[in-house]
């Protein structure tokens, strides 16, 4: 029971969880909830897991559980479910704080994280608050771990999550772009997928440089980059990714209260 995970909610994101875990050899027993029985029994099949009769079965059997549900339906599911000091639970549920969480399920140890579909092949940002060695022990392989101190700080990890798949919008529309112009379309897909691969790289293996900078070294006055960077600027591009992510966290901070 001490290493088993309980999963409450067998959507999308149960799905990346289990998939991370089962890529990085982690063999631990997994317990799904019955809920959802057609995503249940094809992570059954898939990985190796198993499904419970219902949800405080989960919980009786398992010490760490992995809440996972939609926000609407968070009260239905506390309704059905007794966790005690004993277990730790670990929520994804967006916009909905650790103090709410623990009104509806008390006298139980609560994180936060909301790990990206991208955890699926070990890339991206895993946010969690608090820390807690449990949790980081479970999750630290699956991506970039970045523990926060406060709250508030978390919730701008899950704007950036938000972000995360707005991106694969902008992608798209590139790579649509590209095949207009006669690429073919696998073409364009790498085209665009290594180009912001490059960038993101290059970031990261140049810590001491803020972004800004990198930019300005690239961007350098009379360069085509800074013309297309002077052109997005004049069409609030960068301002309208900046008004999504103050609608994001705005809403995410209405919800937590």
């Amino acid at each position: 029971m001490n290493d088993s995970l309980g999963i409450l909610g067998v959507g999308h994101l149960a799905g990346y969880m289990v998939a991370a875990l089962r890529r990085v050899r982690d063999n631990r027993r997994i317990v799904l909830s019955p809920r959802n029985q057609a995503r249940a029994k094809e992570l059954k099949s898939t990985y190796e897991c198993h499904i419970a009769k219902d949800n405080q079965s989960v919980v009786d059997e398992c010490n760490v559980l992995l809440l996972s549900v939609r926000p609407d339906h968070l009260e239905d599911i506390a309704a059905e479910i007794a966790p005690t000091p004993a277990h730790l639970l670990i929520s994804c549920v967006a916009g909905v704080s650790i103090q709410r969480l623990q009104v509806l399920m008390p006298n139980t140890t609560i994180v936060r994280t909301l790990p990206l579909a991208s955890a699926e092949v070990g890339e991206g940002v895993v946010p969690l608050f608090p820390e807690n060695s449990i949790a980081q022990a479970l999750l630290n392989p699956i991506g970039k771990l970045m523990v926060f101190d406060s709250e508030s700080d978390y919730e701008l990890a899950a704007t950036a999550a938000v972000i995360n798949g707005v991106l694969f919008g902008f992608m798209a529309e590139l790579s649509e772009w590209f095949q207009s112009k006669g690429l073919a379309a696998e073409q364009a897909r790498a085209l665009v997928i290594h180009t912001l691969r490059g960038a993101t790289g290059l970031a990261d293996r140049m810590p001491d440089q803020s972004l800004r900078d990198i930019n300005l070294s690239i961007a350098g006055p009379g360069t085509f980059t800074r013309k297309a960077q002077d052109i997005i600027i004049d069409g609030e591009g960068f301002e309208s990714w900046l008004k999504a992510c103050e609608y994001i966290q705005r809403r995410f901070s209405e919800k937590s209260v």
